[in-house]
């Protein structure tokens, strides 16, 4: 049986970033795996997982899984998803001049992130931007997902 992977499980996963954990899928099962970045190289490092307390087995067995088999790839990090061009084109859709401009304008300099999450809140359109930011990011899933063959259900 082919894989079939969670579309909004991949959209969520590659929309949120946590610095300490790596994201996986499971390219036989369709499954997505988060495992630590420490346990990932405790196991990289020739660590036995007896010399190691704390960390669940499961984490353990899917870090050996991962670097013992070629079945697993990692899921996009942030710096490979256009989030900047995702917001300059939400930016391009107010209606209003003002508000337009000042995103625009949050996007420019250092902290364009923060400060046009910012900017968003101020506004009143978060909720727009988040509904468009997920919409994006479940294309963006979609194309990687069927990029590499795999396919997916809503």
């Amino acid at each position: 049986m082919a894989a079939v992977a969670s579309l909004k499980e991949i959209a969520e996963l590659i929309g949120f970033h946590v610095k300490e954990t790596v994201n996986y899928l499971d390219t036989e099962t369709g499954e997505a795996v988060t495992i630590s970045r420490e346990v990932l190289c405790a196991v990289e490092d020739g660590e036995e997982e007896e010399d190691v307390s704390g960390w669940p087995d499961e984490e353990w067995e899917a870090a050996e899984a991962i670097l013992a088999t070629n079945r697993y790839v990692p899921l996009p990090g942030s710096e490979e998803i256009p989030e900047w061009r995702w917001m300059s084109e939400f930016a391009g859709t107010m209606e209003k001049p003002r508000q337009r401009e000042e995103l625009c304008r949050a996007l420019s300099g250092p902290k364009a992130h923060r400060r046009f999450r910012s900017a968003v809140r101020g506004l009143g359109v978060e909720r727009a931007w988040f509904a468009q930011r997920d919409a994006a990011l479940r294309r963006f899933a979609a194309e990687w997902l069927s990029a590499r063959g795999i396919a997916w259900r809503e």
